[in-house]
């Protein structure tokens, strides 16, 4: 007969269950290799980051059909690699709107008098942080990543599985 994993009113608890969770978790983590920790690490951190681009993108107000009046690249302290900023005037309902919008370049400039459906958030008195309408176009930057994530995850499986077989 299997052992219960209930133990009987007379028994002792076992040492370990007097011990406090968070010990518990601690004595758990420092069990995990350092690639887990470091992987961990860095899903929270992705995770993170994405979060407060998606809360942000969509507190954000639509402004469907807003027309580019002005587009001028920002100063070169505002570049970071493949992130480009960009300084905008938008027309939208009559009013002009003056602002900036944080791209890549693989997503494209935005182009004067064309017409783009757009969010907007004020980020002081009368400047806006500008995202772009469909969230396909505002978050192609995240798909990049999870490819090249998932394109390295790959080889890396595959070398180590032939690296284990060898063995």
């Amino acid at each position: 007969m299997a052992k219960s994993p209930y133990r009987k009113p007379h028994e002792a608890p076992a040492p370990d269950a007097r011990r406090s969770p968070w010990k518990r978790l601690g004595d758990h983590l420092r069990s995990w290799s350092l690639k887990k920790r470091i992987t961990v690490v860095l899903v929270l951190a992705c995770a993170f980051l994405f979060t407060v681009h998606l809360v942000g993108w969509l507190s954000a107000d639509p402004l469907p059909g807003a027309r580019i009046l002005e587009v001028e690249r920002a100063a070169p302290g505002y570049r970071d690699g493949t992130m480009r900023r960009f300084d905008l005037k938008v027309l939208h309902r009559g009013v002009i709107l003056q602002g900036h919008m944080d791209t890549y370049w693989f997503v494209g400039r935005p182009g004067k008098d064309q017409i783009l459906d757009l969010r907007a958030t004020r980020k002081t008195g009368d400047h806006y942080r500008f995202y772009h309408g469909p969230w396909t176009t505002e978050f192609r930057s995240w798909f990049v990543i999870l490819a090249v994530v998932g394109l390295a995850w790959v080889i890396w499986f595959f070398l180590d599985r032939r690296r284990r077989l060898r063995r």
